[in-house]
């Protein structure tokens, strides 16, 4: 798939920065920080301790610290067709709540259930948050449009954007890093009443600026009306379930219009886009079953992990539509159910549990309602609302991913019931009910908010284990019919990390490590810089700016994560920095490299070894350079110590060196292998070291090998590599797979544009006596087999699996993605799996001007996430791995240098 990177996300996901804005009630406490734009409101409720969240108090402008005095914010949307706006409440401690204000969402909203004011979208996930909790998302039923609100350090909200949702009453979000879907309840509007409505979905890329921009091609058609939608955990599928699945609506000419799938599954492209059709589809009962049951209605539903890792989707079933297919009766209507599947790696659904019923007894008398569905912090319980009944009843979720009802009620209000206890059927039931619909419980777990779609009320329970006891009903804030969507947001989620991203500056008056912590969605938030104790270079490229150092491995990680291994291109040393329990780093030694211009490091237990662009200053413009190796003991402590007698001068210009598997040999790649430009460089694109037992290396090469000699009868270009990584293979052997940038002409002339050609890798055993024999040579990597389509293959990754591995083309900003067998063969599987803005003029003068510049790129430990630096727009680019295939996460932008910028790790 060609992965384009479909809009660019500016994220600083550091402290929130805003202005704050005007208020109504807020809580008075203790003053609050001064701040720019303070919120202005009226005098609230004494509040514990809390920072003033409106009269009296100036709002904080900046910060992301939370100083509006409460722990998080519940959002409804009032969804009134006049004009639609989110209802916000800030909770305090104790879990009670106090209005902050309330916000329009730029749209208006409407109702598609018939006129009875319950539940008008039947859908869940009207409302939802970024999981950043930076945003809050909501649909405008009437108006057809999506919108996305920045939420304050308040809690106050800010409209960002709003955009056409591409369909009738988009009624469900579901949301995934930057990436947002809706589902409409009609494609175009033709059917407008219920059941006889066939759905849509459409995408969306959520800017960091909370501006939402609609993905080309992601429109899909749905067979049947969509109640809700989710991205699995990883964010490979989105999981859509229907109201009518099995309805016998017909067209004019008796074909049922709607098919009989309870839920789909769609594969998520990685340029954001969909699978043509479902890969999976799947329903727990099917339309004429023998037992009469009555057809699911699947509302809400969530996807749990179980203890196994598999993911489980739990979904709640109001039993409706009749085992026929006709509609809705109301003395017909079944006692609701919860049904579960495995989602499965492929996004195939299988059966676990079907028609777990929510009440005991008669299935036509028990009146359980299914409809919404919350989990508990720890995800062992989970809740299920019945809306006529005006019920909870309470499930578990066992760690095999079972489930079990513990209470048919586990709380209640007002709900359709006679004195003596028997059912009120519809429509006299809608006039009965509070009408208890969606719920949501907050991120610490210790309280559930339940939304009373007939009373305009909120009701507050603590959540203790699988029991609810309730803490207040607030009421006079809400339309008493209507209202649709429910959701609690934290303060903005800084932390935890469960790892980090380290990228180099090469500063010239100072450089930097910019370190960001690591989200487990892959997503980064900027943690500081932090000086490596020299300064940077521009010398060794000439001026475009684009890889100065021409090199991979400039930062290099430690095997136990402990250190950071840092190049000074401009002062001639090497530094080690201490990764910190926050991710944060600590300058532990900087030391001479002893020669010019380090730019590559390779490390191998405590040895360490650095490669120099050149041996003195005389030689300090590409491509009339010959570098040498100096070799480091790194101590427990951090201090980096030269090993005596390490030192070894090369015929050409390094760019990148490497330890085989065991530490045993040295391998170093080459530039400028064959150039004509210095009498002395040899033809030699990769040599190999032995490495002694005291850390030093044999006195010359064991072995050297090239690709492409000079004056070759193909007149092929030479080869420039860059890159490389030592894989082994299924008989254990080491694989060096190296990328090849193709810019030094056949005869050794320097590069010439538009001379370049087609870039590739190649690849060599290594054997234990520190000899190369060829694999495969100059493997193009283009799809076509040109040579000049001016893929300049220069970095390399691999998957934590070793199955696969990526190419960045630094001109042409895109990534290809190459297979590695067992047996140690590669083969180009797409040369463009991910692409930015790359240069379309051939002309380096112009090239440079154009491109983002898609240079060092690194993997997560976990091997979940790809990290790429684009070295001429400051920017990292991140991506989610999916076998070969790469999905843009998000862009992070504002931290580092448009220029000059080399190295990045990751783990």
């Amino acid at each position: 798939m060609n992965g384009k990177l479909f809009v660019a996300l500016t994220c600083a996901l550091g402290l929130l920065a805003c202005d704050g804005s005007d208020g109504a009630d807020g809580a008075d406490g203790a003053p609050g920080t001064d701040g720019v734009d303070g919120a202005d409101g009226a005098d609230g409720a004494d509040g514990d301790n809390g920072a003033d969240g409106a009269d009296g108090a100036d709002g904080a402008d900046g910060g992301g610290t939370n100083l509006s005095g409460f722990d998080h914010a519940v959002y409804v949307m009032a969804n009134e067709t006049t004009g639609n706006e989110l209802v916000a409440y800030g909770s305090r401690s104790d879990g009670t709540l106090a209005l902050i204000g309330r916000y329009d969402t730029g749209g208006v909203g409407a109702s598609f259930d018939g006129g009875e004011g319950l539940d008008p979208l039947i859908s869940a996930y009207a409302v939802e948050r970024t999981a950043d909790n930076r945003h809050v998302l909501v649909v405008n039923a009437g108006s057809s449009s999506i919108s996305a609100m920045e939420v304050e350090s308040d809690f106050s909200l800010r409209l960002s954007s709003t955009v056409d949702s591409g369909g009738t009453g988009p009624n469900s979000i579901a949301t995934f890093g930057s990436l947002v879907y809706v589902s409409n309840i009609d494609a175009d509007g033709e059917f407008t009443g219920e059941p006889d409505q066939l759905g849509s979905l459409r995408g969306f890329v959520l800017g960091a600026d909370g501006s939402l921009s609609a993905i080309p091609g992601s429109d899909r058609n749905l067979g049947n009306r969509p109640s809700a939608i989710r991205f699995s955990p990883a964010g490979d599928y989105l999981v859509v379930a229907s109201i009518n699945a099995g309805s016998n609506a017909t067209d004019g000419d008796g074909e049922f219009i709607v098919d009989d799938n309870e839920l789909v599954v769609y594969e998520v492209n990685p340029d954001g886009t969909l699978s043509d059709a479902p890969v999976s589809a799947a329903t727990s009962t099917p339309r004429g079953n023998e037992e009469g049951r009555n057809l699911p209605s699947a509302i809400g539903f969530e996807i749990a992990e179980d203890a196994n890792g598999n993911d489980v989707v739990v979904v709640t079933e109001a039993r409706e539509f009749q085992a026929d297919g006709a509609p809705p009766a109301g003395p017909a209507l079944q006692t609701g159910s919860v049904s579960t599947w495995t989602l499965q790696s492929d996004g195939v659904l299988v059966a676990r549990q079907l028609d777990v019923l929510a009440d005991e007894g008669d299935l036509a008398e028990g009146s359980r309602t299914a409809c919404w569905i919350a989990f508990s912090a720890d995800e062992r319980t989970f809740w299920v609302s019945n809306a006529l009944e005006a019920t909870l009843s309470s499930f578990s979720f066992e760690e095999d991913g079972s489930i079990a009802r513990i209470a048919a009620v586990a709380a209640e209000g007002e709900g359709a019931r006679n004195d003596d206890g028997s059912r009120i059927v519809p429509p006299e039931a809608f006039s009965e009910t509070q009408g208890w619909i969606d719920l949501d419980v907050s991120d610490d777990g210790n309280f559930l908010y339940q939304l009373f779609g007939l009373t305009g009320e909120v009701g507050v329970y603590r959540v203790e284990g699988d029991q609810l006891s309730l803490v207040e009903v607030v009421s006079g804030d809400l339309p008493t019919t209507n209202t649709q969507g429910i959701i609690t947001v934290g303060p903005p989620r800084n932390m935890p990390f469960d790892g980090a991203v380290y990228a180099m500056t090469n500063g010239l008056f100072g450089n930097e490590l910019v370190a960001y912590g690591r989200r487990p969605d892959g997503s980064l938030s900027p943690l500081g810089s932090f000086s490596t104790g020299g300064v940077g270079s521009e010398a060794f490229d000439g001026p475009e700016g684009l890889d100065p150092l021409i090199s991979a491995y400039a930062v290099e990680l430690t095997e136990d994560r402990r250190f950071v291994l840092a190049v000074n291109a401009g002062s001639n040393t090497l530094a080690a920095l201490e990764v910190q329990q926050d991710f944060t780093l600590q300058l532990s030694s900087v030391v001479s490299t002893g020669a010019i211009g380090p730019n590559s490091i390779a490390v191998h237990g405590s040895v360490v070894y650095v490669s120099n662009i050149a041996q003195d200053a005389s030689m300090t413009t590409e491509p009339v350079q010959e570098g040498t190796l100096r070799g480091f003991v790194l101590g427990s402590d951090g201090t980096l110590r030269p090993i005596p007698g390490s030192d070894r001068e090369l015929d050409n210009r390094p760019s990148a060196v490497r330890f085989s598997s065991d530490g045993g040999h040295l391998v170093v790649a080459s530039i400028n292998a064959g150039s004509n430009q210095l009498a002395s460089s040899s033809d030699d694109e990769m040599v190999v070291y032995s490495v002694n037992d005291d850390g030093t290396l044999s006195d010359a090469p064991t072995d050297a090998a090239t690709s492409t000699p000079r004056d070759n009868p193909d007149n092929r270009n030479l080869p420039s590599a860059i890159g490389f990584e030592i894989v082994p293979n299924a008989a254990g052997q080491d694989v060096v797979v190296v990328t090849e940038a193709r810019e030094f002409q056949a005869d050794g002339s320097p590069p010439a544009f538009p001379a370049l050609q087609t870039g590739s890798v190649s690849t060599w055993i290594l054997g234990g006596d520190g000899t190369l024999t060829d694999g495969q040579l100059d493997v193009l990597a283009t799809e076509d087999g040109s040579l000049d389509g001016s893929r300049t293959a220069c970095w390399i990754a691999f998957s934590s699996d070793q199955r696969y591995f990526w190419v960045s083309n630094a001109l042409e900003a895109t990534l290809g993605s190459y297979s590695f067998d067992e047996d140690g063969e590669i083969a180009l599987l797409e040369e463009s799996a991910a692409a930015g803005v790359g240069a379309v003029s051939p002309d380096p003068g112009v090239a440079f001007g154009e491109t983002q510049g898609w240079i060092d790129l690194y993997l997560s430990d976990n091997g979940s996430y790809l990290y790429q630096l684009y070295g001429l727009a400051g920017t990292i680019g991140v991506f989610r791995v999916k076998g070969a295939e790469l999905i843009p996460i998000m862009e992070v932008t504002g931290d580092l240098p448009l220029t000059d910028t080399q190295g990045i790790v990751a783990f």
